[in-house]
Formats: structure tokens, C-alpha cells, sequence
């Protein structure tokens, strides 16, 4: 390839790119894209406390691979918004979250429901409040689908594996009595006038309202530092149970749940230990997304749940999220900007074979199949053989084709001798038996003869065999040769 025509392949390339480049940026992004940019199976995910923890300097990455080597080594790794069936499916990954735990692991999980029961199809609200939990017999019915995924799944473990037992998350539905932090038309502007942001923060818990916070225990060196909490205007969902009394630290906000303006304090988080280490259930999402981060002293908590006491790898994991999509290699070519790669890839080649591949004229119109038929075959090899002087192995080749082929229609086996084929035949067609009973006869006679049969001989024995493949006539060849006939004839 010449460097006139490299370089116009390089400006070509760089068109192309330039192209796509500026397209792409005037679609808006699906919602797929956005997941993956949020770092999360969510639309709204964890990619800016992502970034807040390796602002400050700690060892922070994102773990999308199987989690054989997840729970290892001095880690603390971060499940937020995972799907919690899946986490529950897979046993022999919750027995080495718990044995990882109890040497010195850390864990802190982040989701706005713990029971897999709900997750797979409880009615929305079932069992929350302030009530004990409903006994097995008095759960609302789930639809058949839910059943057979709960039997599949088996009994829950995830609490018991990370320490925690007796525990569960509800939502509160009174506000917290210290106002909005936007008002109703601020909140249309921010979100729902653009239709394509309402559309995917439609399901999303955002920051809406700050909450008075109080920390205790392992959290209590956070007093002072996050004095209010952004979440959720109304349902903040908190933990409660029996299991909070083993807290060894908790993170509370007001919250006025029976609306009598008296507000009490509810988990949203709490830390348990668990053999040398720990665990910690964050109940409200709303505290650690995209969108709360920026809230109050969201961003504070947040970054004290992830880092923890510091020095450790930071792990936010996203194989258990539930809207990951795990692809082949394969799938990069529909990707950007490994599509435009691709393509540019594939221009190159076209160009390159283009300038370089060899030109070829038009095509050579196919050979005309031969039509020939079997007869004819057998004329010429006959013809060869006389040439070659070999007319006793021309004939028993052509005696030899005679016979297999009525072999195989008679349906006898292969290697069926020679008194075989004509005691069938000469049941099904007596007059065909007796004309090759006759040619077979002179054939082999001739094939013994001293000096073998002569030119017109060896025509008038193929003839003669030939007329036996077909039963259509039991006439004699016109041109039979009554010499021949009784030179061979006596072999009988």
C-alpha cells in the first residue's frame, strides 16, 4: 500500500470517529448506559461514593467478577442495593461470607429489604409496622411462580451468615417535623420536568427530607460531624427487631412515625459483631446513592460506612446485583467505543483489500454435468480393456456389476452367491432367471476359454448381460450371434 493511499485510510478513519463521536452525544444515554455509569444495576448507584473513597486515598475498587476470591484477605466489601435472592441462592458463598466474617472480615450491606419472601412476591407493606412478625400460616398468598422460586431457593441464611438474627426492615410513614429540604415546585423542577430523568428516578428512593440524626456506639465518634441525614420525605425504611439489642452501634433519626409530632428515634443502621469481625445493615439506600450523597451530612455517614475504621481493601462488589447483565467478550462490539473501534477496524480491512487484493476477471461459467448412462460407461472401460488386451477381465467386471446390482434390488446381502440370487429371481421373474442363468453360463465359459473371447464375443456376452439387468423383455438380442452361442452354450 502506497502512503498516498495510508494516508487517506487515516483520514477516513478519524472522519468516521469524529462522526460518531458527535452522534452518540446527541442521543440521550438508555437506561442501561446509565446503570452502568451510576455503578450500580440501579439507575441511581454508588459511583459517587465510589469516588469519595478514593478521593481521600483508600484502596477502593469495583468487583464484577464470580465472588470465589471476593471474601478474602483484609477486606471490607460493600453489597449495596444487591439482589437479595441471589444472595440467598447461592449457600456455599454465604458459609464463606460467615467463616470470612468470624477471622476478620467486614461487611456492610445496603438494602431497603432483608426478607427474600417479600422480594419474590409478598404484597407491598405486608407485615411491616410495629407488630410481630406473621406466623408461616398467615403470609398473604404469593403467586404460584414466587412459591416454586422460594422452594428452590431454601430457608434464608444471610442474616444468621453475617450475625444477625431476629431482624427486619419496615418503613415509618410520618415525616420528621424539620421540613423539606425542597419544596414541591422546587422538586418538579429538579426532577419531573425533564420526562426522560422522571421516568428512570421513578422508583428510585431519593433524599428529600432531613432527619435529625444520632449516633451510638461503634458510630458514636460521628456525633458532631452529621447533625441531619437527608432521606426519603415519607416511608424511610429502618431496621427493627429483637436483633437491634445486639447492636454494638447504631445509626437512629428522628422520625415521627404515629404523625403525633412526637418523633422517635429509628435505626437506619447498625453494626453487629460477628467472631473477630463485624457486619453493618444499612436499611435506607437514600443515604449512600448518587443523588443522597450531596444531601445534609449524608456524604459524611456514607463515607464512614464504607471506609470503617480505614487501612483496609474497600470493595464494592456488583456481581449480586440483580440488573447486572453478564456478557460475553462479544458484547463489547455493541459498546462505546469499542463499536467505533470495531468499525474503524473493519473500514481499514475493506480499504486495505480493496487497494491491495488481487483483481480477477469474470467468472468461468460452470462444466456441464455429464449425462451420460451406465451403458455407456461400460462401453468404454470395455473398449479399454480390448485395447489393453484384457477382454477376460472386462467381462468379469461387467458380470460382476450385473450381479451386485441385482443383488441389491433383490435386497440380498452383499457377498450372496451366485445360485442365491438366481433361486430369488427366478421366483419373482422365471424368464429373467433363465436369461441370466444363460448369459452367466456363456459369460463364464468364455472367461475359461484358451485363448478368450474375441472382440465381438466380449460385445455380444455385455449385451447379453446387460439385457438382464432390466425386466422389461425376455426377447434375445437382435444382434445375437448363434456361432457364440453354441461355443458356450456346451458349458452347461
Amino acid at each position: 500500500m502506497t502512503f498516498q493511499r495510508f494516508a487517506i485510510l487515516v483520514g477516513v478513519l478519524v472522519a468516521v470517529a469524529i462522526g460518531v463521536r458527535i452522534l452518540v452525544a446527541q442521543i440521550p444515554p438508555l437506561a442501561g448506559e446509565l446503570r452502568a455509569h451510576s455503578y450500580s444495576g440501579l439507575v441511581v448507584g454508588h459511583r459517587a461514593l465510589f469516588e469519595l473513597t478514593e478521593h481521600f486515598g483508600h484502596d477502593a475498587q469495583r468487583w464484577r467478577a464470580a465472588p470465589e476470591r471476593l471474601f478474602e484477605g483484609d477486606r471490607r466489601v460493600l453489597l449495596i442495593n444487591p439482589s437479595i435472592p441471589a444472595l440467598e441462592l447461592e449457600k456455599q458463598y454465604l458459609i464463606k461470607i460467615d467463616e470470612w466474617i468470624q477471622a476478620g472480615g467486614e461487611v456492610v450491606l445496603v438494602a431497603d429489604e432483608l426478607d427474600v419472601h417479600r422480594v419474590l412476591g409478598a404484597p407491598p407493606g405486608a407485615g411491616n409496622g410495629d407488630g410481630d412478625e406473621e406466623e408461616e400460616d398467615e403470609r398473604p398468598p404469593w403467586d404460584a411462580e414466587s412459591f416454586l422460586l422460594e422452594e428452590y431457593i431454601g430457608e434464608p441464611e444471610l442474616l444468621a451468615r453475617l450475625g444477625v438474627s431476629n431482624l427486619r426492615v419496615t418503613d415509618g410513614p410520618g415525616p420528621s417535623g424539620l421540613g423539606p429540604l425542597i419544596s414541591g415546585s422546587q422538586r418538579a423542577e429538579r426532577f419531573q420536568t425533564d420526562r426522560f430523568v422522571r421516568d428512570r428516578l421513578e422508583d428510585a428512593r431519593l433524599a428529600e427530607e432531613a432527619y435529625e440524626a444520632r449516633f451510638t456506639g461503634a458510630f458514636e465518634h460521628l456525633d458532631g460531624a452529621a447533625e441531619t441525614l437527608s432521606l426519603p420525605a415519607a416511608r424511610v425504611r429502618h431496621l427493627q427487631g429483637g436483633g437491634l439489642e445486639d447492636a454494638v452501634g447504631r445509626i437512629e433519626v428522628l422520625l415521627d412515625r404515629n404523625g403525633n409530632g412526637e418523633p422517635d428515634a429509628v435505626p437506619i443502621a447498625a453494626m453487629f459483631a460477628h467472631g473477630a469481625g463485624h457486619s453493618v445493615i444499612v436499611s435506607e439506600p437514600a443515604l449512600v446513592n448518587n443523588l443522597g450523597l450531596t444531601q445534609e451530612d449524608n456524604a459524611v455517614a456514607a463515607y464512614h460506612l464504607a471506609v470503617g475504621g480505614g487501612g483496609r481493601e474497600i470493595v464494592f462488589d456488583e456481581y449480586y446485583l440483580g440488573n447486572m447483565r453478564v456478557d460475553s467478550a462479544f458484547a463489547l462490539v455493541g459498546m462505546y467505543p469499542f463499536s467505533v473501534i470495531v468499525l474503524s477496524v473493519l473500514a481499514a480491512a475493506g480499504v486495505w483489500a480493496r487497494f491491495a487484493g488481487v483483481q480477477f476477471g469474470a467468472p468461468i461459467p460452470p462444466r456441464a454435468a455429464s449425462r451420460r448412462s451406465i451403458g455407456e460407461y461400460v462401453d468404454a472401460m470395455a473398449r479399454l480393456f480390448y485395447r489393453g488386451r484384457k477382454a477376460r477381465y472386462a467381462l468379469s467386471i461387467c458380470r460382476d456389476g450385473v450381479l451386485d446390482e441385482i443383488r441389491e434390488e433383490l435386497l440380498l446381502p452383499h457377498g450372496s452367491k451366485e445360485g442365491a440370487i438366481l433361486g430369488r429371481l427366478a421366483r419373482m421373474d422365471p424368464s429373467r432367471a433363465e436369461r441370466l442363468d444363460t448369459a452367466l453360463r456363456q459369460a463364464a465359459a468364455a472367461i475359461k476359454a484358451e485363448y478368450g473371447p474375441t472382440p465381438v464375443e466380449l460385445i455380444q456376452l455385455q449385451e447379453n448381460l446387460e439385457a438382464c439387468r432390466s425386466p422389461e423383455t425376455d426377447k434375445p438380442s437382435k444382434k445375437a450371434n448363434p456361432w457364440m452361442s453354441r461355443r458356450f452354450t456346451s458349458a452347461r
